[in-house]
């Protein structure tokens, strides 16, 4: 009885429907192509007008402690501004480049069944299930429907290459996290003491119009 009353008055608070449209907004606003710009643009200017506010000492001390890795009597100590560069962004030098084109030589980046074997081994697969499935609603399938499941992934996974998964599930992360992250940790700059004569010439002007028209561009193209 206290639980269905908890239950009311929980949805009382929060409406199911207010829940729901905010996840489909924001699910929405996920799978948009230009939503990974919107938020690399945020963090930039969070990053700037951080730096140039009355806090501002407590941007440059944050990303300058220092942060410590130890395992027995090895230590790894730098600040947190260099992890992330250097970490997420992997930047050191030639040999993380080198590394990189060598991994990317080594994934394979052909699919492990052929498209046209897969289209005839899926529709097998669900006139399959088809067959096996409860003509009731039932909440659990029965073993013919869960292995013809199983079967389907598994047909998923040899067709997509794998270099082209690894893309796919790494794109968000570091669309949403890796880049952002990087845009707050170093767009922060002190415009006072760069002096705005740094703003104001030619270099940084072709800069600033090439950006916003690439950003105009691209918000077209999406909604367009």
């Amino acid at each position: 009885m206290n639980h269905k009353r908890r239950k009311r008055l929980s949805s009382r608070i929060i409406p199911r429907g207010i829940i729901h449209d905010t996840y489909q907004m924001f699910h929405k606003f996920y799978k948009t192509e230009v939503s990974s710009s919107i938020v690399l643009l945020a963090s930039a200017i969070i990053a700037l007008t951080w730096a140039n506010s009355a806090l501002s000492h407590t941007y440059f001390s944050l990303f300058e402690t220092q942060f410590t890795i130890s395992l027995g009597s090895f230590h790894l100590s730098k600040p947190i501004s260099c992890w992330v560069n250097d970490g997420l962004r992997a930047r050191a030098g030639s040999h993380a480049t080198l590394a990189g084109v060598l991994l990317a030589v080594a994934i394979p980046a052909r699919s492990k069944i052929d498209p046209k074997a897969f289209i005839t081994d899926s529709l097998s697969i669900l006139e399959s299930f088809q067959q096996s499935a409860p003509p009731d609603d039932t909440i659990f399938l029965n073993k013919q429907c869960s292995n013809a499941i199983s079967s389907l992934e598994e047909n998923c996974a040899q067709v997509e290459p794998l270099l082209q998964r690894w893309e796919r599930e790494l794109h968000h992360r570091v669309a949403f996290v890796v880049i952002p992250l990087f845009a707050l940790v170093n767009s922060g700059v002190n415009l006072l003491q760069a002096g705005l004569s740094a703003l104001t010439n030619s270099i940084s002007l072709g800069i600033i119009t090439a950006s916003s028209l690439a950003n105009l561009v691209v918000l077209h193209s999406s909604l367009g």
